[in-house]
């Protein structure tokens, strides 16, 4: 579904509106409210459709209740929508332009959807244009979430990732016989099941010379079979949305750099398909990770550590002065915390407290998990010096804390999104399908970064 937008255009060219109950009761008497506050749709006096929907609350709730209002509209051929934001504050404003281009996506839909966006003038307009680049961005990543695997290997990911992106950003693109010559194994055992091989992508955006870089690792596992240690049938399907962390943050990237932000951001991902072929990696093997790191194979299903593993090491390779990671990586994150958060884990208490911060503000929380010394004890073993898996117990922990250990003594912290990138299934404000998760939470974590002056101290 292909969404346009623009301000101020002639309410005469609209054929339905959703509107902020922020300073539109007044002039819209005939809007009216449901009982229970949430959206209620009515005929307005100039006969077209009206949807009042929430201007306070939760970012969460007001974002899913207008895209739930706008996929109500659409639904009912509806593609010509006036977004009327009244006088709501600029966090509320995001949460609720967010959530219309949300309700406007649709995977296999072509039709084009119009936006008239109107706010009361103490609306600042750069901020409407900048929320809109955010959802158009977050769309991006559902388009690519749902995309099925099948046509989007290692190799084509590659190339969308850098297609009409901005030119201040530099790409290197690391293949697999250069990985071989790296010594990555981390990259390389995961993709070497596959005949399609792994590729490392690297996007650099320098928009302030000489300050220090800040790293954006995501997981790019194209799909996920599990690999010898084979994945339920249930479950294999979903594995397509495998790749979100890494094309988070690739959109992240891409926003900051048309946004031309005064702030450097390297963003690094490992692409592999995990494949049960003749040449898969197999549990019990020993693999060279790429900072020399002998690691141990428990499973071949707990890749995406090795993936991270690998592209947090090149960071700290390339002289990143604090790194954040992110990925859908262990089912057991959706039992700790049931797919309403993500998990947070870093080895700076200053630095995973900005991000907690940066996730409320992004109305995309996370949740920081324990993480004493005594649960890298579960990921030890006689045989290398760390095993990539501890087993169930603390299985969301100790899967963090192997990606951990590469990032040496730079600030790192790691956010588990899996329940996050996928929902499963409907709610009722909520549709199925891919949610868009890390684009908002990356940009704001790049934002507080930048604005304390790289002082990981916190807001101010």
């Amino acid at each position: 579904m292909e969404v346009t937008w623009q301000r101020n255009q002639s309410e005469g060219e609209v054929d339905g509106w959703i509107s902020s109950s922020s300073g539109w009761l007044d002039q819209h008497p005939s809007v009216l409210t449901h009982p229970s506050s949430k959206y209620f749709p009515v005929t307005g006096s100039d006969g077209l459709p009206w949807i009042l929907c929430p201007s306070e609350g939760t970012l969460r709730m007001i974002n899913r209740q207008w895209a739930e209002a706008t996929a109500f509209l659409i639904d009912r051929n509806v593609l010509h929508l006036g977004i009327s934001l009244g006088t709501m504050a600029a966090d509320k404003v995001r949460a609720a332009l967010t959530g219309v281009v949300a309700g406007a996506y649709h995977y296999t839909k072509k039709d084009r959807v119009s936006l008239t966006i109107q706010s009361a003038p103490e609306i600042d307009p750069v901020l409407v244009d900048d929320v809109m680049a955010l959802a158009l961005a977050q769309n991006w990543l559902r388009y690519l979430v749902d995309t099925p695997s099948n046509e989007k290997p290692p190799q084509t990911l590659r190339d969308v990732y850098q297609k009409d992106a901005k030119d201040t950003i530099h790409w290197h693109v690391i293949e697999a016989p250069e990985l071989y010559a790296m010594g990555a194994g981390g990259i390389l055992s995961v993709g070497q099941g596959s005949h399609r091989p792994p590729v490392l992508v690297v996007g650099k955006y320098e928009g302030n010379p000489g300050a220090p870089f800040l790293a954006l690792v995501g997981k790019g596992v194209t799909f996920d079979s599990g690999g010898i240690s084979l994945k339920p049938v249930e479950s294999m399907g979903k594995m397509k949305a495998d790749m979100a962390g890494s094309a988070a943050v690739m959109a992240t990237l891409r926003l900051i750099a048309q946004q031309k932000w005064s702030v450097n951001v390297l963003a690094i991902s490992g692409l592999a398909e995990n494949l049960p072929g003749g040449g898969a990696y197999r549990p019990g093997d020993i693999i060279t990770m790429l900072d020399g790191t002998r690691a141990e194979i428990i499973t071949t299903d707990a890749e995406g550590r090795l993936l991270l593993g690998d592209g947090v090491a090149y960071a700290v390779q390339q002289g990143a002065s604090a790194i954040v990671d992110i990925a859908t990586l262990t089912g057991a994150n959706i039992v700790a915390l049931g797919g309403v958060r993500a998990s947070l884990i870093g080895n700076d208490s200053a630095w995973t407290r900005m991000i907690a911060t940066a996730g409320d503000n992004a109305g995309e929380p996370v949740w920081e998990l324990p993480h004493d010394a005594e649960y890298v004890d579960l990921i030890r073993t006689r045989v290398a010096d760390i095993k990539n898996s501890g087993g169930r117990a603390a299985g969301t922990i100790t899967a963090a804390l192997f990606v951990g250990h590469f990032a040496k003594n730079v600030k790192w912290a790691h956010i588990d999104m899996a329940g996050m990138a996928l929902l499963e299934s409907a709610t009722p404000i909520m549709r199925q399908g891919p949610t868009g998760f890390g684009v908002s939470l990356l940009l704001e974590i790049t934002r507080l970064w930048m604005s304390n002056g790289y002082d990981e101290k916190g807001p101010v």
